[in-house]
């Protein structure tokens, strides 16, 4: 059986940031917290494969703000051969998290700073100086942070600087182009590969690779594109059917790389 690269879940469609580029604000009062019943048909299927690749909790929303993210780590390292990574904006990792985090097994965390230093604050709201703390206390305490943050062309101070050498030495940057300004223009999209986030451009000419991840949201429905924030490409739900089951059962259609008839969405 064909297994995902990684696997990507909502476990919570809420946020505690309102970023004036984000796509998916316009439809989250429509998602929720992962139910139980969604998690444990996951969690079965992880362990009935001996799923040993990422499990992401990145997708649709702020994993921070799922009230049982802890324990959910947890059961993957302690019942599962599979590695969680988180993937986040910043804003709850206090001190308390990211111990909580740590105990749990997680070892590496991705965090997205929203327009670099000049632009980070006009689209989020949030205190850059309040992210950048939070940033040199996780790679401080030793977990691997991928630090995202577009290369704007006016930007003045380079990313690394900010931290210390030693924090440096854990602290991973990754840079993309991109107008803030004009949400039509973005053409990049998120997949996990590395234990962080590979950019991938999904425009015509070019390969996309979304089909080669499972993405499940926080109601269990197994859908096709990280991008697809009305979740209108679903082939399925984890609470029906095993979700590696799921995932295989696109190789019988899968069209994408010849002309992206199974799931292109507007952004694309």
């Amino acid at each position: 059986m064909k297994y995902p690269k990684a696997i990507l879940l909502q476990s919570s469609g809420q946020c505690n940031l309102n970023c004036s580029v984000c796509y998916s604000r316009h439809y989250r009062h429509e998602y929720g917290v992962m139910g139980s019943d969604t998690w444990t048909a996951i969690l079965k299927s992880l362990q009935t494969h001996d799923y040993n690749g990422i499990v992401s909790f990145s997708l649709l929303g702020e994993p921070l703000t799922d009230p049982f993210l802890l324990e959910r780590v947890k059961a993957i390292y302690q019942t599962t051969d599979a590695k969680a990574t988180i993937h986040t904006n910043g804003k709850a990792l206090d001190g308390m998290m990211i111990m909580g985090l740590w105990k749990a097994g997680v070892k590496e965390i991705s965090i997205s700073m929203l327009g670099g230093y000049s632009k980070y604050e006009s689209i989020t709201g949030m205190n850059r100086g309040v992210l950048i703390k939070r940033i040199e206390n996780l790679a401080s305490f030793g977990f691997t942070v991928y630090l995202y943050a577009p290369a704007d062309n006016d930007e003045r101070i380079p990313i690394m600087e900010l931290f210390s050498k030693s924090a440096q030495a854990n602290i991973i940057p990754i840079h993309w182009p991109i107008d803030y300004h004009d949400s039509s223009s973005i053409q990049m999209i998120m997949a996990p590969g590395h234990g962080g986030i590979d950019m991938l451009v999904p425009y015509e000419g070019q390969n996309c690779t979304a089909l080669d991840y499972l993405y499940i949201a926080y109601n269990g429905a197994a859908f096709k594109c990280p991008i697809d924030w009305e979740l209108s490409s679903t082939y399925g739900n984890v609470k029906e059917r095993d979700m590696f089951e799921l995932f295989r059962s696109l190789e019988e259609e899968r069209t994408w790389r010849d002309g992206w008839s199974m799931c292109k969405q507007p952004i694309c």
